[in-house]
């Protein structure tokens, strides 16, 4: 039983990672052209109109694929983020919302698909007067987004309505349609992982019966509930509640003294050692009790321990090291040594100037190429032809005169650079045949390239599947005397954190 559960979990999170890397792709393309035409229409030469002189249709058409692709990306990150929540947990990113806007403007983002079908009609019921909700905004705009999609999706004609009230201690919205219906027997699955309504019209549709349990699992987070309510033939209803936040009682009006403020929780600091931004992202996210400070070098690290004696310094150690340097040794706070995926040690390890991931931020990549001196020929090198036609574009937004070529394989960029040398080379790791490693290999082999510059580029996952293969770590160390009070409480805090590793027969 035990080697059936784990098997259908890891089928679960490889079926999520295959369709997540599979769509981000395209999609990847989809975002990286629309950002350039909203931010440098330029690039395409006289024949092409700037940006102020572009029908106000079109701009706002561009904008619209920009804007939803962006957020269509997020929902493809969560569909990874769903497959591992039993491993790492999720964490939400709560602040005081005013719900009306909030709703107001999600429902402005799919208007374009119900403004395409006149039969079809967007209904908004959302009072101005919504309390206010302390809530993950991207998370809550991402279930409202997913209802009514599927409210859209499975409806023919007819309204899709978006209502909001407000309860004793609670806000509920809901999501009403005159589609089809669902069963009563396929209501009570409609919230389960992979589970699809069998009906010829879902199997039009498509999809693969994960946006309803995303929502759900979001949902739970905020302690809200969510249900569906529904009538064959008639339409169905998805509704969901996001808890009021419990007030203070309000200072009583016959008080004559300065009322005090409420004293403010101060957050323990951490500081944590590693370059890459997505690094401390993390950190914030995932360590929300905590005041993250990213440190760059010792003597920083000096500085802010004198500065805001932080209770601990993390130091990312990449897969495979065994030691953080002396300096990290020698410091009298608690240090924590582990290793978390990082662009920053990926990079280090093969000798490239930096690893960016896909979809590839240009800015990222402008300060990148600064770091690499004067750039006038580049080669970029992806088995993907949109891919190398995106960063084409993006770099003639950043250096109009660079020259830019293309290798669509390892053993042509090879041949490319045999011939040429360039200034630059921006390689993608994944690669048929001959992939981004193995070239980078033969470049430090070959005298000519081996000090030719090299930014790297993957898939969001690539550096967590190294870091699976090579093994991760955690080491915690104290220079200065540790009462066995504290070594306890330590060990009872990772212990808590582990998993039973069960045995095959």
């Amino acid at each position: 039983m035990h080697k059936q559960l784990r098997e259908a979990q890891r089928l679960k999170e490889q079926f999520a990672a295959n369709i997540s890397h599979e769509l981000r792709t395209p999609l990847a393309i989809i975002l990286g052209f629309s950002e350039v035409m909203v931010l440098s229409p330029e690039v395409y030469g006289e024949d092409w109109p700037g940006g102020e002189n572009w029908p106000p249709k079109l701009m706002r058409d561009v904008y619209q694929i920009y804007r939803n692709s962006r957020h269509l990306l997020g929902m493809i990150d969560d569909i990874l983020d769903l497959s591992r929540f039993e491993m790492v947990g999720f964490t939400l990113q709560k602040e005081p919302t005013a719900l009306a806007p909030l709703l107001q403007e999600t429902a402005a983002i799919v208007n374009n698909l119900f403004e395409s079908s006149p039969d079809i009609v967007l209904r908004l019921e959302i009072p101005a007067d919504l309390p206010m909700v302390e809530v993950d905004q991207t998370r809550v705009r991402q279930v409202v987004l997913n209802l009514l999609n599927n409210a859209r999706r499975y409806t023919e004609a007819g309204t899709v309505t978006l209502r909001a009230t407000t309860a004793v201690d609670e806000v509920i919205i809901q999501v009403e349609d005159t589609g089809p219906g669902i069963a009563p027997e396929q209501l009570a699955h409609i919230f389960t992982e992979f589970y699809q309504v069998d009906h010829s019209f879902s199997r039009q549709q498509g999809g693969v019966g994960l946006g309803l349990a995303i929502c759900q699992r979001f949902v739970e987070a905020h302690d809200g509930r969510i249900w569906a309510e529904s009538t064959s033939g008639i339409g169905s209803t998805f509704a969901f509640s996001l808890p009021l936040p419990h007030h203070r009682p309000s200072p009583k009006p016959y008080q004559t003294r300065p009322i005090e403020p409420l004293p403010q929780v101060v957050r323990p600091y951490l500081l944590a050692a590693d370059p890459d931004p997505l690094v401390i992202s993390l950190l914030q996210r995932h360590l929300a009790d905590f005041e993250i400070i990213p440190i760059a070098n010792q003597e920083e690290m000096a500085e802010q321990i004198v500065a805001y004696h932080p209770l601990a310094a993390i130091y990312n150690l990449p897969p495979g090291k065994t030691a953080a340097p002396e300096w990290v040794d020698g410091l009298t706070i608690p240090v924590i040594e582990c290793s978390l995926p990082s662009q920053a040690w990926m990079a280090d390890m093969v000798g490239a100037v930096a690893c960016l991931t896909k979809p590839i931020n240009f800015e990222q990549l402008r300060a990148e190429m600064a770091q690499c001196g004067p750039v006038q020929r580049v080669l970029v090198v992806d088995d993907n032809p949109g891919v190398c036609q995106l960063v084409e574009r993006g770099l003639a937004a950043i250096q109009a005169e660079m020259a830019v070529q293309v290798a669509y394989d390892g053993r042509a960029a090879l041949n490319a650079m045999q011939q040429e040398r360039p200034d630059l080379v921006i390689l993608d790791l994944i690669m048929p045949q001959m992939d981004g490693l193995a070239v980078l290999t033969a470049m430090q082999s070959d005298a000519a390239l081996a000090d030719v510059p090299v930014i790297l580029l993957t898939a969001t996952n690539y550096i967590e599947d190294r870091l699976a293969q090579a093994g991760s770590q955690i080491r915690v160390s104290q220079a200065t005397p540790w009462p066995p009070g504290d070594t306890l409480r330590c060990l009872e805090g990772i212990l808590r954190s582990l998993r039973p590793v069960i045995r095959d027969e």
